[in-house]
């Protein structure tokens, strides 16, 4: 069972019919729940600003979660907003923390064309689980909205460029997986990337 975390900022529905379009069984999660033995993995998604996101997940009780959820090996994954959640903080309206799962900074994308939206590529580093790189080509396309994000870090799996500037758009950090974009929004490639990803860590990694 996927359990989609609603916390208030998510593009649900989008994540909700990608995972009925792979057949993936699959809960909508408002409240941290007591018996997670039903849950193989949970789904951060999110749309919008880092400060009332973060303030959500704290008041919600699943900011606290969430770090124990990790810490027992359990398998997360973060998408746009969500991914930038995990970091250790942002600059966003003045600098605020995230849940410092991963180390490193979200900021504002010092772009001429603001938000960063559409279409772009992602590539492949060498830091990337092999199942992935047989599964999706280097240099597949997917669907980006987002003016912040993180110029690099040491969990980067993947990387995308815009104008003359490069950014983290996938980290990897065991049993983490976070995407920039948003790959329940990006067709053919994003739904085999999720795929990919679900079946990952089905199969035990990360844990």
């Amino acid at each position: 069972m996927i359990g989609v975390i609603d916390y208030g900022i998510g593009n649900i529905g989008n994540v909700e019919r990608a995972l009925d379009h792979l057949h993936f069984e699959h809960s909508v999660i408002a409240i941290p729940p007591e018996d997670t033995g039903f849950i193989s993995v949970l789904c951060l998604p999110g749309v919008g600003a880092f400060q009332p996101a973060m303030k959500n997940l704290q008041s919600s009780g699943w900011s606290e979660y969430l770090h124990s959820w990790v810490s027992e090996g359990r398998p997360l994954i973060g998408i746009c907003l969500g991914m930038q959640l995990l970091f250790s903080d942002s600059t966003e309206e003045g600098t605020s923390p995230g849940l410092g799962l991963i180390q490193g900074r979200v900021e504002q994308l010092p772009l001429r064309k603001s938000p960063h939206m559409g279409w772009n590529t992602v590539n492949w580093t060498t830091h990337v689980p092999e199942i992935f790189t047989r599964n999706i080509p280097s240099g597949s396309f997917y669907y980006f909205v987002h003016s912040f994000g993180v110029r690099s870090c040491d969990e980067e799996m993947g990387f995308t460029s815009v104008e003359d500037l490069r950014f983290s758009s996938v980290i990897w950090k065991n049993n983490i997986i976070g995407f920039q974009f948003h790959p329940e929004r990006s067709g053919t490639n994003g739904l085999k990337l999720l795929e990919t990803t679900l079946r990952y860590f089905r199969e035990g990694h990360g844990s």
